[in-house]
């Protein structure tokens, strides 16, 4: 009788897991509604009053990009530097488990190379 309880206890914790993992998603999926519904507000106002938000948002990305660059010291040859697969040849992007950050294959799940960051 013991062992049901136990599976019962464990049953317990992993829905309040799921549940957790759950609402955590949701915040998300609120959060990134709500920057569309404000943002489909901002261009229509844009809109209305004749600016042209397309231009606007452009150069404020590009001062963005140019600011990211200096502070961190990012130089042309950095953005060229793109690494490829040698499996298949696809880039190679960072991706992340847990507290790790690894390179995989952006052509997963078709090719599941992988390789520690660290190994450059």
């Amino acid at each position: 009788m013991s062992d049901g309880y136990k599976n019962k206890k464990i049953s317990r914790n992993s829905s309040f897991i799921k549940k957790k993992k759950t609402k955590k998603k949701n915040l998300n999926i609120a959060l990134e509604e709500n920057f569309v519904y404000r943002f489909r507000h901002l261009r229509e106002f844009a809109k209305s009053k004749g600016i042209d938000l397309t231009a606007t948002l452009e150069k404020d990305i590009i001062n963005f990009i140019k600011k990211a660059e200096e502070k961190f010291s990012i130089t042309e040859e950095d953005w060229k530097s793109v690494k490829k697969c040698p499996k298949c040849g696809s880039e190679l992007v960072v991706r992340n488990y847990k507290d790790k950050s690894f390179y995989g294959c952006s052509s997963y799940p078709k090719c599941n190379f992988t390789t520690s960051i660290n190994d450059e």
